[in-house]
């Protein structure tokens, strides 16, 4: 192969190299463009991840896996947590019998664990935990269905 062919073979490559490196630059602009965006927090609002500190904070939403939810409570962020992995993974859902706080028989859980059914599943998990336990919880249960605890933020207001 002399010299000219060489150059040819080149810039036909660096052609094909270029038109590759185009389609990957649309294809992310098409996905960043459909992602849905997170609401940044107000003026007397934080956003907190599971990692951080809940006490004294009173929850006003929360975000998960895109998609934000007003709550006025921390209840309700484990709850929504729960009924959205049983959507996400409802044949596999009875591994989180084996957490604690989840249970078949809502007896198990005492009667101040206040029980509650998620999503009709056959799964009771307690709710009547602290801020921070209640969290913790969510954090557990997103990792066990192999999600981290940064798909979920938490939008709270001191008290």
């Amino acid at each position: 192969m002399n010299v000219e062919e060489r150059l040819d073979e080149l810039e036909r490559q660096v052609a094909d190299l270029r038109a590759k490196l185009l389609g990957v630059a649309e294809y992310c602009t098409r996905v960043l463009d459909q992602a849905p965006r997170r609401r940044a927090p107000g003026p007397d609002t934080e956003a907190l991840g599971l990692s951080d500190c809940f006490t004294g904070t009173r929850p006003v939403a929360y975000s998960l896996l895109g998609e934000r939810h007003e709550v006025t409570n921390f209840k309700a962020i484990l709850l929504g947590v729960c009924d959205a992995l049983y959507e996400r993974h409802r044949a596999e859902f009875q591994r989180a019998l084996s957490l604690s706080g989840f249970s078949r028989d809502p007896g198990n859980l005492g009667r101040t664990g206040a029980p509650h059914e998620i999503a009709h599943s056959g799964v009771h998990v307690a709710t009547n935990r602290s801020a921070n336990d209640l969290m913790a919880k969510c954090r557990e249960l997103l990792e066990l269905f192999g999600h981290s605890a940064g798909d979920i933020e938490v939008e709270v207001r001191a008290r």
